[in-house]
């Protein structure tokens, strides 16, 4: 399950997406940024780990933000972004 969120805090529009993440240290969360990072290590095949480089990519080039965040075995990416005003 997927749960995502979408929330205006102060001057902050931000979108949480989550799910559950039992097996996932915080050591992955720190890495999962990084282009060639796989936290399975027992996975075969061509797993790069791209997708979430290429969102940090797209993040910076929106002039927003993206982090993970691990709690109560469930893994959190966030995206913020400034509010501007109209």
């Amino acid at each position: 399950d997927v749960n995502i969120y979408l929330k205006v805090e102060d001057a902050k529009v931000i979108v949480i997406m989550e799910n559950d993440a039992p097996n996932l240290s915080q050591e992955n969360v720190e890495q999962i940024f990084n282009r060639f990072y796989m936290a399975d290590r027992s996975r075969i095949g061509y797993g790069s780990g791209l997708s979430l480089s290429i969102a940090q990519s797209y993040m910076k080039k929106m002039d927003g933000t993206i982090y993970a965040k691990l709690e109560n075995e469930k893994i959190s990416i966030i995206c913020e972004w400034d509010k501007r005003s109209e």
